[in-house]
């Protein structure tokens, strides 16, 4: 026995060996740890209970996994084009960017809600640790790097937006990438740097449509910035690199001359035929609302606040002013006239303050913070009973937020994501045995109606191959979109709205949805009714 003793033994000596000398470590390294400590929280947060909070699946969100599913098996879109540069959905277009990422992940996981919204948390994170190395690249601090991180990652604004697999939550982390590369080329002077900036805000062009307006905006900023001495050589190196990014967007509108605009046809806040005064007034009023107060510290859709917290107004009010006293440093004035640019694509469309539209400008809003914090900073360092006070008041809104988010925001917005869909389709097709199912018309109570919506949600949450989508559609697996007004076919199964009764059928099964009250309490809701013909 002695024999396997010892070697024990020496193994249980060596362990307490390493554990004392992590917790020495620990405690000589308190600070460190602590941001590790933060940041996997911040990572972990990302990642949770992404399929509830927000619930459902978005029929634009099913479309672009949908398509992402066909590129994983094909290299085909839904409707069969090989390697598309952009894809038509909904009778418009929308960004390639996040469906290749996408497709790459389900080529190795397969398809399903998490998946698709992993990618799009794990874009925003992306955005915050950009944002949060080129702050320190700007400053030198490490504490206001790791701040800059913590606080863009778990903002409203990007967190909210990276859980849903929508392809404009790539577009922050792009035009991030292109300012991390564009400071070392500023700072540098390098050719080379530039090319790689211009590659970079090339390729925001893929991430989200609009970004066909704006990033040639840029490109104008960049010279503005350059002035009156401008660096031409580095600004051809930036446009050789810009220019060869789109190269594939300039074939692809060859073929499809409408791409880029059809999206401002459908929602067009410029109306051709009215008075110049009313459509000026009209983009005029949209491109304000993308810096309204209201919009970024106090109330927008589903969340209590507003896309940034509240307490972070006078540190951007701060960095405002602290962008006049750096205006001679050229990488500052691009990052205001980037600011300023930003709301220019959503001004066309009729929305006002539409998260989506404005994500462009989340990279210059944090940098003006921190800008703002940096300029506070010797203050609050001699008021450190104030500090303590400013970063317990960002802590509490943090978890207000988060607290709202995962237990009450997921029944807000339960009737928008289509909450309970997904089951009706499996338990609709277990019902239905191989035979007829039918979709009522209006479905999704917060689209107007397209049959197509219906159509890609059901074809995705049925397991259809893409490949039978592309050849017949929903008649591959004998589903079809029911005629309005009409009866049932007989001997088919008919999903339809909670609040709708059909024609010549029997009500055969109830989908509920449950979620918490404000006291706590499960309130179960009807969401979709089966009935059977």
């Amino acid at each position: 026995m002695l024999p396997l003793v010892l070697p024990e033994g020496g193994e249980g000596t060596r362990r307490v060996a390493r554990a004392a000398r992590w917790a020495r470590w620990a405690r000589a390294n308190p600070l460190t740890l602590a941001a590790a400590a933060l940041v996997l929280a911040v990572v972990g947060l990302h990642y949770a209970d992404l399929g509830a909070a927000p619930p459902g699946f978005f029929s634009d969100e099913a479309s672009v996994a949908y398509d992402a599913q066909g590129i994983a098996t094909d290299l085909r879109d839904e409707h069969g084009d090989l390697l598309p540069v952009f894809f038509q959905a909904f009778g418009t277009w929308r960004g390639s960017l996040l469906i290749y990422v996408m497709a790459a992940v389900f080529r190795v996981a397969g398809p399903g809600v998490l998946q698709a919204r992993a990618v799009t948390t794990t874009a925003s994170l992306l955005t915050a640790a950009l944002l949060g190395l080129l702050v320190h690249r700007l400053f030198g601090a490490r504490w206001l790097s790791l701040g800059a991180f913590a606080v863009a990652a778990l903002t409203p604004w990007l967190f909210t937006t990276g859980r849903l697999a929508f392809e404009p939550v790539t577009l922050p982390a792009v035009l991030a990438g292109f300012l991390l590369l564009w400071h070392a080329a500023d700072r540098s002077g390098r050719a080379s740097l530039g090319f790689a900036a211009g590659i970079a805000l090339g390729l925001s062009v893929y991430a989200y449509i609009s970004a066909w307006l704006y990033a040639p905006l840029l490109c104008l900023a960049l010279v503005v910035a350059e002035l009156p001495r401008a660096r031409w050589r580095l600004l051809v190196a930036t446009s050789f690199g810009v220019e060869l990014a789109v190269l594939p967007m300039a074939f692809f509108l060859g073929a499809h001359p409408g791409a880029l605009t059809a999206r401002y046809h459908l929602v067009q806040a410029w109306l051709p035929g009215h008075p110049l005064l009313e459509n000026v007034g009209r983009v005029w009023r949209v491109y304000t609302s993308g810096f309204s107060p209201g919009y970024l510290f106090s109330q927008v859709f589903w969340v209590q606040g507003g896309e940034l917290f509240a307490i972070l107004a006078p540190a951007l009010a701060v960095g405002l002013v602290g962008l006049w006293q750096v205006r001679g440093e050229r990488f500052w004035r691009l990052v205001f006239l980037g600011l300023l640019l930003a709301p220019v694509p959503g001004a066309l469309t009729t929305d006002f303050s539409h998260d989506l539209r404005n994500l462009e400008g989340l990279p210059f809003y944090v940098l003006i913070m921190a800008l703002g914090v940096w300029r506070l900073a010797p203050l609050l360092q001699r008021e450190r009973l104030v500090a303590a006070g400013l970063a317990g008041l960002l802590a509490f809104q943090c978890l207000w937020f988060l607290s709202d988010y995962f237990t009450r925001v997921p029944q807000r917005m339960s009737d928008w994501q289509t909450t309970g869909f997904q089951q009706a389709v499996r338990e609709g097709l277990l019902m239905a045995h191989g035979g007829p199912v039918v979709l009522e018309p209006d479905l999704f109570s917060a689209e107007t109606y397209d049959p197509q919506a219906s159509e890609v949600e059901f074809a995705f949450f049925a397991g259809e191959d893409v490949r039978d989508y592309q050849r017949a559609g929903i008649g591959a697996i004998n589903a079809s979109i029911a005629q309005s007004g009409g009866p049932a076919p007989p001997g088919s199964v008919v999903i339809a709205l909670k609040t709708r009764d059909v024609q010549g059928a029997r009500l055969a099964r109830t989908i509920w949805v449950t979620y918490p009250d404000d006291w706590g309490r499960p309130q179960t809701t009807a969401a979709y009714q089966i009935w059977r013909a």
